[in-house]
């Protein structure tokens, strides 16, 4: 039994893109056929992003837009973003986006949060990806 089959699928209009609705766990999907050319009810396959965040591309008068997905479950679920917020994936997984598993966040309680479950790590030499130093060049210099 996968989670989609023990949680109970809700789905809302997205409130910015009325032709579409979001699912509490993170599906997209056409609710109209304005354009003619999908079906209503289609439920849409989303490309992952540079970053590694699923993203859906939704038009509005036309025009396309790539939108975040767990932004628009967040929005369309709990409610706009505080100002000074970002959303945060609970379990760290960026392909996770079940509305139990978002939440809006500061951006240190972000950082702090993906030092505590290991998505960061925090280091020094070799071990710190913006170092310009090797460790045995730091020991070289303290040497001398």
């Amino acid at each position: 039994m996968t989670e989609l089959d023990r949680q109970q699928e809700e789905w809302r209009t997205i409130k910015d893109y009325p032709d579409y609705a979001v699912s509490n766990m993170g599906r997209v999907k056409r609710v109209t056929d304005s354009r003619r050319q999908y079906r209503a009810g289609l439920i849409l396959k989303p490309h992952i992003g540079t970053r590694g965040y699923p993203l859906q591309m939704l038009y509005r008068h036309s025009k396309p837009t790539n939108n975040l997905i767990h932004r628009l479950v967040l929005e369309t679920f709990v409610g706009l973003c505080p100002y000074g917020c970002e959303c945060n994936h609970k379990d760290g997984v960026k392909t996770n986006n079940s509305v139990d598993n978002l939440e809006w966040v500061t951006h240190a309680e972000n950082e702090k949060h993906a030092y505590r479950i290991g998505l960061k790590i925090q280091g020094a030499g070799d071990d710190c990806q913006n170092s310009k130093l090797k460790s045995g060049e730091v020991w070289l210099i303290k040497k001398l």
